[in-house]
């Protein structure tokens, strides 16, 4: 019987989804000096307009494969996203869409002192199949 190279994909693909995130940053990439952590400012950054979902790739979708990543990125005292990086995934297919997506994202800054300063974030991007 002849496995079809369509058919091999699809279950090497399958077989990564169960398997739990894994490290694709071997670094982050440099932050200013002076960025807190969340816990260290007195108001944490929040969205300025909805935030766009990434695109969930269409051959992820249509095999049925879910994902997750963590994305450590940095919010600037203008509100700006910067060095937006995957740092664990379930695969490096979403880790892309999810650090496009994140990239594009603005927020009201991070307060400390009545001051916006740089802040460093990390989320959880989940590609669900049940959402547009």
């Amino acid at each position: 019987m002849e496995i079809r190279p369509f058919f091999l994909v699809c279950a090497l693909l399958l077989g990564a989804c169960q398997s739990p995130l894994i490290p694709v940053a071997a670094s982050p990439l440099p932050e200013p000096a002076d960025t807190f952590a969340v816990l260290e400012v007195d108001r944490a950054p929040k969205p300025a307009a909805r935030l766009q979902r990434p695109n969930y790739p269409l051959d992820m979708r249509r095999a049925g494969i879910r994902g997750e990543v963590i994305v450590r990125f940095v919010v600037t005292p203008e509100g700006k996203v910067i060095n937006a990086t995957a740092i664990k995934a379930t695969s490096a297919t979403f880790a892309v869409e999810a650090v496009k997506a994140v990239s594009r994202w603005s927020y009201e800054p991070a307060l400390k002192d009545g001051l916006p300063v740089y802040c460093r974030m990390e989320l959880p991007i989940m590609f669900k199949l049940n959402e547009l």
